[in-house]
């Protein structure tokens, strides 16, 4: 009886494992999914922007990918500090993403400026 609720139990652990398992590989996956799309869907109003000589449109859209590309790099991995060649483009993007960030309105300003509206923006604390 014993060695039967061993076994039912042990075939309850790999079930519940190999379902947690395949839920983790779904999720990354869909993130993944997602990284895709937004790529291809830059791309591709970089492309027409570019056929249409909008030197302009492609400059701004790629800032503000690179302002979200080097913030994420950033809290991930902290600043590069290393003397390799990726420091050096690290560097200079870091760049052109703390000029774009200056550019941009701050939310707040836009939310708070609306008639009786009070709004207060904060960053969640990890």
């Amino acid at each position: 009886m014993l060695k039967n609720i061993t076994i039912i139990v042990l075939a309850l652990l790999l079930a519940a494992s190999t379902y947690h398992l395949g839920y983790m590989t779904a999720a990354r996956r869909e993130v993944l999914r997602d990284d895709a799309r937004f790529r291809i869907s830059v791309h591709d109003a970089l492309y027409h922007s570019a056929e249409q000589s909008d030197v302009r449109k492609i400059q701004s859209t790629l800032g503000i990918v690179l302002l979200g590309e080097v913030r994420a790099y950033q809290y991930e991995f902290g600043d590069e500090t290393a003397t390799n060649s990726f420091a050096k483009r690290y560097s200079d993007a870091k760049a052109i993403a703390d000029r774009v960030e200056s550019t941009l309105v701050p939310l707040n300003s836009i939310t708070n400026s609306l008639p009786g509206m009070k709004v207060t923006i904060q960053k969640e604390n990890d």
